[in-house]
């Protein structure tokens, strides 16, 4: 049976490649829900986000991915995505019409990542030469706690500067877009307490409309009781790029329990944390990996593979992921663009 550690290094592999800036608020920080923190982390998640999306380094138990790791699997002919599957396609609802130059976007994600939380939109953009990163949060009215931040002008509207923990470079800019909606401009790799760019940048923010988050994954059974979804997410990846679905039982930590699917490069999809255990296994008609009797890593066609994790037993992941709706590589025009 799966270990207590073994769950934890699965968990933290996968925060590894966190495509957004609340997953590692949600999969390791939160266990207060004292507002004051979420605020706190959000401006640090922003920055570790738009980081992480383009491989930036990030170590936990794990090194960084190698860009041929030791442990990978070579695809296998597997199932072609059938022609008949659409992929889902989420209007994101607002853009920077303006960011600094070399800026890249490198990951957008939708959904609510807790149960009773309101949906979010969060995109991310980095600059690999100057580590500066850009995220914009929209989100519900409580989505950012403003207690006892400084009142400023933004966009005509009264919003709020939060100048993030003493010594971080981190701001964020937050005001309210439209009735029972708040927006949050957080920079990151500024001088601490800085607000020309992030204010520039906030100002600069417009409906967009024509930017599409488009999933090439979707979930078809679920386990019992994990059958709220969660966030979704496509990001840059190491080797390409990287989708990421969830879905959970409705509660908060330490209590929640979920399972998540990610599909993507391969290179960037089949490999494991050496000492794991691997046994083939049969899944959407070919030969896949079980590692540590919680993971299966699943070859696809076009140089593309699936892995489904989480807390569920290993005849419901094999169910669950040969019930996935796969459909075409979505469009990936916009990662890596200003």
């Amino acid at each position: 049976m799966i270990t207590d550690d073994e769950i934890r290094d699965a968990l933290e592999h996968l925060a590894q490649h966190a495509p957004d800036p609340y997953r590692l608020r949600h999969q390791f920080a939160v266990r207060d829900r004292v507002r004051r923190e979420r605020r706190a982390l959000a401006l640090v998640g922003g920055a570790v986000a738009a980081g992480v999306a383009v491989g930036a380094p990030l170590v936990l138990l794990r090194g960084r991915h190698s860009p041929t790791p030791p442990n990978s699997l070579v695809p296998s002919a597997g199932p072609s995505p059938s022609p008949s599957v659409m992929n889902d396609r989420v209007p994101m609802r607002y853009r920077p019409a303006w960011l600094p130059d070399g800026m890249a976007e490198t990951s957008r994600s939708v959904g609510a990542h807790f149960a009773g939380e309101s949906d979010t939109q969060v995109r991310a953009w980095r600059n690999e030469a100057t580590s500066q990163a850009v995220s914009l949060q929209v989100g519900g009215a409580d989505s950012y706690d403003t207690t006892g931040l400084r009142r400023i002008t933004v966009q005509g509207v009264s919003g709020w500067l939060d100048p993030g923990p003493p010594g971080r470079p981190s701001v964020a800019v937050i005001w309210p877009a439209e009735a029972g909606v708040l927006i949050s401009v957080i920079v990151d790799g500024i001088a601490p307490g800085s607000t020309a760019l992030p204010l520039q940048v906030a100002n600069s923010v417009t409906t967009d409309g024509t930017s599409v988050l488009e999933l090439p994954v979707a979930f078809g059974w679920l386990p019992d009781g994990l059958n709220r979804i969660g966030a979704r997410s496509m990001e840059a990846a190491q080797q390409g790029w990287l989708a990421r679905s969830s879905a959970d039982n409705g509660k908060l930590p330490p209590e929640i329990a979920g399972v998540s699917v990610d599909i993507g490069t391969a290179a960037d999809v089949l490999f494991w944390k050496p000492g794991m255990s691997t046994v083939p296994i049969t899944v959407r008609g070919v030969t896949g990996t079980l590692v540590n009797q919680g993971i299966l890593l699943v070859p696809l066609d076009g140089g593309l593979a699936l892995r489904v994790a989480g807390e569920a037993s290993v005849p419901d992941l094999v169910r669950l992921a040969n019930s996935l709706r796969i459909g075409p590589v979505p469009d990936l025009s916009w990662l890596g663009r200003h």
